[in-house]
């Protein structure tokens, strides 16, 4: 039993009193053979692809990566490939004066409602 604040009208929904993000979420299931649908954007994709065949325009939105060249480095990491055929290719990014905490509230909310557990900024950025 929840007791709430006697100034709520009566039927407000449960979403907007505990700030429960209030989107869509779409829980798909994927066969191994589609890798490439196996991440946000592969989903966005593939789901761009299922609303085109029924004639719904959208358009998926990518980021710019264009800051993560390499030309665009200052701190240097040295890696050390051992097996090239194992590894044939090595991606990383580095980040610096961040401070570790908590996530806003907003993201915490909306990765509550994909079934993840907020961390922290860091780690929730990834997600």
């Amino acid at each position: 039993i929840m007791v709430l604040d006697e100034k709520l009208k009566v039927g407000t929904p449960a979403a907007d009193i505990f700030e429960i993000e209030n989107d869509t979420v779409f829980e798909i299931g994927l066969t191994p053979n589609r890798a490439d649908a196996m991440s946000h954007y592969g989903t966005a994709r593939d789901l761009k692809a299922g609303l085109l065949q029924k004639e719904v325009k959208v358009e998926v939105i990518t980021p710019s990566v264009s800051a993560f060249n390499v030309e665009n480095r200052t701190l240097k990491i040295d890696v050390d490939v051992i097996d090239k055929e194992l590894a044939p290719r090595y991606c990383g990014v580095t980040i610096s004066g961040i401070k570790v905490t908590d996530s806003p509230q907003w993201l915490q909310h909306r990765l509550k409602a994909i079934g993840l557990s907020p961390i922290n900024n860091v780690v929730d950025a990834t997600n």
